[in-house]
């Protein structure tokens, strides 16, 4: 029996830090979401990667709910 699956993946190039990364990238994955629903198609899972090539250290975190505090830290 043959199984397909299904998967988007959505690739982002940096060559310098950006605070607001995260932000993008969930952007694009709510485009994509949004895209499906209209044409009723099933949800297909998105896997988010960022290729950086920066000077600088990545020294960003991978946790979303940080993304917050950099900003509250700005105000």
């Amino acid at each position: 029996m043959e199984k397909k699956s299904k998967f988007y993946l959505i690739f982002e190039h940096k060559s310098g830090l950006d605070k607001f990364v995260l932000l993008q990238i969930l952007s694009y994955m709510v485009v994509t979401r949004e895209a499906n629903l209209k044409q009723n198609k099933d949800l297909i899972p998105i896997i988010p990667i960022i290729f950086y090539q920066g000077k600088e250290k990545w020294n960003m975190s991978n946790e979303f709910s940080d993304q917050f505090k950099s900003i509250e830290s700005d105000l």
